[in-house]
């Protein structure tokens, strides 16, 4: 075996890597005939940061859900389906929050465009000035 290895080129692995792990973890998985063992503190710790990641996932999916329902209601009020009478308070303060917000981002937009095209401008002036006509 060992001569093989060397002929090769093949590294040895040994039995405290990382894919040594996945693998004997993987095997553990699907390999449930057997009464569960005792979990260990890593299982333990791996378990607790399974659940924060999917309360975090599950917070992240709360804050997006809200900003589509958001998006939906300015649709739906831009299209005329909702007046401001079929509103409430605190969703008008939501909806000019968000108009304020996108005013904001296009008005940023709106400045690097000019800059932009100031730049194309210079390019083009000092161009027209270097080549002889």
């Amino acid at each position: 075996m060992e001569e093989n290895i060397c002929e090769k080129n093949l590294t040895v692995t040994s039995k405290n890597g990382l894919f040594h792990r996945i693998k004997t973890s993987l095997l553990k998985l699907f390999k449930r005939d057997s009464p569960i063992p005792e979990t260990s503190f890593e299982e333990l710790s791996t378990e607790a940061t399974i659940h924060t990641d999917s309360a975090f996932r599950n917070y992240i999916t709360n804050i997006e859900n809200e900003d589509t329902l958001l998006l939906k209601l300015q649709k739906q009020y831009r299209n005329g389906d909702i007046s401001e009478k079929d509103l409430s308070q605190e969703d008008i303060q939501k909806l000019s929050q968000l108009f304020d917000s996108q005013i904001a981002t296009l008005k940023k937009s709106i400045q690097a465009r000019e800059q932009n095209i100031l730049k194309y401008r210079e390019m083009i002036n000092h161009n027209n000035l270097i080549k002889p006509t």
